[in-house]
């Protein structure tokens, strides 16, 4: 697998761990004043002081970077669990560096609804905002001059770990899918899954992470 592809990977899962963490989180873009900044390093340097906030406020986060076509300057787009002010926070972003003009979105993930047959949520928001952050990983994680940039950040509560972990899908796919099916299980019975549960977590893990568009044809190897 090729770096950006692991990239790509790390970041996606690292979103939907937010996501999961936080459904209910707060999407923002901004940009630089003036002309902009073109120095990636620059960029980070003023993005610091926004991660030390949110790092004393307790909130979980993650960030993308996006390069305009022909170099033209950076913006950010991040996703937050703490509500700003956008009033208050639109100035102390002034102070740092940063434009004027900056959007928020609130996205809400759907809670699961029984259907009288299985379980269903209707994510389609959650899954645009990932969709949209994610392209950012694969379109700018090299640079117009061929140098590897750093494109995505995150806090450590919500990183997924690193791919040389075993539940990673291309190693082992069912302890993948029994790893993102615990908490689904937890939420839906009110307890925790014992080894009889086992098949039952699985099945929920392939609908948390939709792992049949990824492989049709899979079969569950069982406990």
């Amino acid at each position: 697998m090729s770096s950006k592809a692991k990239t790509r990977y790390l970041a996606e899962r690292s979103l939907y761990r937010f996501v999961k963490r936080n459904p209910l989180f707060y999407y923002w873009t901004n940009s630089f004043a003036g002309e902009g900044v073109q120095d990636k390093t620059e960029a980070e340097r003023r993005l610091k002081p926004l991660k030390d906030m949110l790092r004393r406020k307790g909130a979980d986060a993650q960030f993308f970077w996006e390069q305009h076509p022909g170099g033209h300057g950076w913006h950010l787009h991040w996703v937050t669990s703490k509500y700003l002010d956008v009033k208050d926070f639109r100035a102390w972003m002034m102070l740092r560096g940063w434009g004027q003009q900056m959007k928020v979105r609130y996205v809400r993930s759907s809670p699961a609804l029984f259907n009288g047959q299985t379980w269903v949520t209707d994510e389609s928001a959650v899954r645009g905002v990932v969709n949209y952050l994610i392209k950012y990983v694969t379109k700018d994680i090299v640079g117009e001059f061929g140098s590897k940039k750093k494109v995505w950040s995150c806090c450590r509560a919500c990183k997924a770990g690193n791919v040389r972990f075993a539940w990673v899908p291309w190693m082992n796919p069912t302890s993948y899918l029994y790893f993102y099916g615990r908490q689904m299980f937890y939420e839906i019975y009110g307890r925790y899954a014992g080894w009889k549960d086992f098949s039952a977590v699985v099945r929920l893990g392939v609908e948390n992470t939709n792992w049949l568009e990824t492989d049709p044809w899979w079969m569950p190897a069982g406990p």
